[in-house]
C-alpha cells in the first residue's frame, strides 16, 4: 500500500477585539444614566438664568432747581376815610406770578382822635383761592402824647398827638422747597418728557387778586377821669370833641398801607447724564 501525503492549509483568520468597559450586555444601563445627568444640567442652567441678578440698569437723574425771585413793589395805598368801628376795607393787589410763597406789608398807622383810647386794627392776607394766609395781624394805635405840656386849658386845640406807627408783617404762603434729584419714570425718558411730568408736580398756582383786608377792631373811646391832672384833662377834652360830633366819642380811623411785596420761586428740571 501506498503512503498517503496529507497537506494541512491554515483556514480563515477570526479578528478578536477587545474593547475596555463592562460588557456588551451593560450598555443600555450606561445611556439611561447619562440621560439622566444631561436632564439634571439642563434644568439646573434654567434655574440658574432666572436666578442670577440681572444687570444693572442705569436710569437717567433730573435736578428739580428752584431760584427765589422779589416780585415788584406795589405803591401806597392811604385809606384816608375812616374805617368804622367793626368795619373793614378791602384791598386788591393783582399778582401774576404763580409759586409765590411769602408776602411782606408795610404799615403807618396812629389814632386820629388822640384823646381817646388806643384802636386796634386787624389785617389779613386773602389768596385768589379764597384761602386766609396764616392768623390775623392785630396793630394797636400808640397812648396819646401831650402837645404842650404846659398850663392846662379845656379849650386848647389838638393838646394831644397820637405817635405814628409802623410795621412790617410777614405771610408765610407756602415753604420755599429746596433742591431734590428724582430719578426718571422709565429708561428712554427724554428731558422734555421729565420736565412735562415734573413741573406741575412744583407748582403752586398763586396768580391772580390777592386781598388785603382791613378791619377796625375796636375804636377806643374817652377814656375815664383819674387824679391825675393830665388824665383828667385828657378824659374832658375827650367828651368836648365828642359832642362836636353829635356824641360820638371816635367815628374810626384811617391806615397806610406804605408797601406790599412778594417773593416767588422759579422752577427748572436739569438733566444730571450730560
Amino acid at each position: 500500500m501506498g503512503r498517503r501525503s496529507a497537506v494541512i492549509r491554515p483556514g480563515p483568520r477570526r479578528a478578536v477585539v477587545l474593547r475596555p468597559g463592562p460588557p456588551r450586555n451593560g450598555r443600555r444601563g450606561v445611556d439611561a444614566a447619562a440621560a439622566v445627568v444631561g436632564v439634571l444640567l439642563l434644568a439646573a442652567s434654567v434655574v440658574l438664568v432666572y436666578e442670577l441678578p440681572e444687570e444693572d440698569v442705569i436710569v437717567p437723574q433730573y435736578r428739580v432747581a428752584f431760584t427765589t425771585y422779589e416780585g415788584e413793589d406795589f405803591p401806597t395805598q392811604r385809606i384816608e376815610e375812616p374805617i368804622g368801628p367793626g368795619g373793614f376795607i378791602d384791598i386788591t393787589y393783582g399778582i401774576p406770578q404763580n409759586n409765590v410763597f411769602a408776602v411782606g406789608v408795610t404799615v403807618e398807622y396812629q389814632d386820629d382822635e388822640p384823646s381817646t383810647l388806643p384802636d386796634e386794627f386787624e389785617l389779613e392776607l386773602v389768596a385768589p383761592n379764597g384761602t386766609v394766609i396764616g392768623l390775623p395781624r392785630v396793630l394797636v394805635t400808640a397812648d396819646p402824647e401831650r402837645t404842650d405840656p404846659g398850663e392846662i386849658v379845656i379849650n386848647q386845640t389838638d393838646p394831644f398827638l397820637s405817635p405814628l406807627r409802623s410795621a412790617n408783617l410777614q405771610f408765610d404762603v407756602v415753604a420755599r422747597p429746596t433742591d431734590v434729584v428724582v430719578d426718571a419714570a422709565a429708561r428712554n425718558e427724554t428731558l422734555e418728557e421729565a420736565q412735562d411730568r415734573l413741573l406741575p408736580q412744583h407748582t403752586v398756582e398763586t396768580n391772580g387778586a390777592w386781598i388785603l383786608r382791613v378791619t377796625l377792631r375796636e375804636a377806643g373811646g374817652c377814656p375815664a377821669p383819674g387824679s391825675d391832672p393830665d388824665d383828667a384833662f385828657r378824659a374832658a377834652y375827650c367828651l368836648q370833641e365828642a359832642d362836636r360830633r353829635g356824641g360820638v366819642e371816635d367815628p374810626g380811623n384811617g391806615i397806610a398801607i406804605t408797601k406790599l411785596t412778594y417773593s416767588y420761586y422759579g422752577v427748572e428740571v436739569l438733566s444730571l447724564d450730560t
